[in-house]
């Protein structure tokens, strides 16, 4: 019996397949029932495409590919985007040869939802395009399948899908109709792919909880101001209650007082060497009234003298 010999496309194989849920070392055994459910006429077929990605330009730039340790008809796959609209994704996918192969193409199925025209939202499966569609026995092989999957995702092949060969309609349309949307929904979805819930999800996944969580800090509701009404010049404001709140160890405490001709605000925090420290912001107030807030409009100097400090703080010159 012929026993393909597993080939070491980089280190980075082995993230393809320890990823997926079988945990899969990326290594193949001549024993077991990664053979014996395929007769020795295909394993030698699936030996010599699994070898062929040896050489030079056969496998993809950034897409990496062992088999399974389940089966041979099984080969993961993961796919580093590094150029066009998908830069940054990373996709993991599965590579299904049929029991009939080559007479019958295999297949490429993602792990997760890709947006792309030409990728079934449902079954995930990627269809390929041009003599491709048509599968021929010993004339394509395996090296020609990977190629195409990564062309697919480039800008020129994006242009040269029609409505009529797209699989999912509605990314087609987006791309051709709304562009900014695509390429903001294809970058959100490249950051999502390199979340750790989402490349391990074993050691990383969702939690999703039962119960609602609890606080443990109870932070109390705001206090609503205390009203002060003026009789005249001289008059004092009406007396105040003064609450301190502490909401935890080491926070600091605040005062407000409210006098005639100013407003101070006080704030202390305690220290490791005993001492407490005391800051005052002095703003002052000519009324203090219930009414709505209005805003001073500044003269055109004063607009000329603001935009020269902004211009002057980010280093530009200033134009005159």
């Amino acid at each position: 019996m012929f026993t393909p010999r597993p080939a070491k496309i980089s280190h980075a194989s082995s993230y393809a397949s320890s990823s997926h849920s079988n945990n899969a070392s990326g290594t193949v055994s001549g024993s077991g029932s990664a053979l014996n459910e395929i007769s020795p006429l295909l394993a030698a077929e699936l030996g010599l495409e699994y070898s062929s990605l040896r050489a030079i330009g056969n496998c993809p730039t950034g897409m990496y590919v062992t088999p399974s340790a389940e089966s041979l008809l099984k080969w993961y796959g993961v796919f580093f985007v590094h150029r066009g609209p998908y830069a940054g994704s990373v996709l993991r996918f599965t590579l299904s040869f049929p029991p009939s192969y080559p007479q019958s193409a295999p297949v490429i199925r993602f792990d997760s939802d890709v947006f792309h025209p030409m990728v079934d939202p449902k079954t995930k499966i990627w269809s390929p395009r041009g003599r491709l569609i048509q599968w021929q026995p010993r004339i394509d092989h395996v090296p020609h399948l990977l190629h195409s999957l990564k062309a697919s995702f480039k800008t020129q092949a994006l242009q040269s899908i029609t409505e009529d060969q797209a699989i999912n309609k509605q990314v087609w349309s987006l791309y051709h109709h709304s562009r900014q949307t695509f390429l903001s929904m294809t970058s959100q979805r490249a950051l999502h792919s390199t979340s750790l819930h989402h490349l391990y999800p074993s050691a990383h996944p969702i939690l999703s909880p039962t119960s609602p969580t609890k606080n443990l800090l109870t932070v109390p509701p705001p206090m609503s101001p205390t009203k002060s009404t003026y009789r005249g010049t001289n008059a004092q404001p009406s007396t105040q209650s003064q609450t301190t709140t502490s909401l935890a160890p080491m926070t600091p405490s605040r005062q407000r007082t409210i006098s005639g001709g100013s407003m101070s605000i006080k704030a202390t925090s305690p220290h490791h060497d005993g001492h407490r420290r005391t800051t005052s912001i002095m703003s002052a107030v000519s009324n203090i009234d219930e009414g709505p807030i209005v805003f001073k409009e500044i003269s055109e100097e004063d607009k000329a003298r603001l935009w020269a400090g902004l211009r002057r703080s980010l280093g530009e010159e200033e134009t005159i």
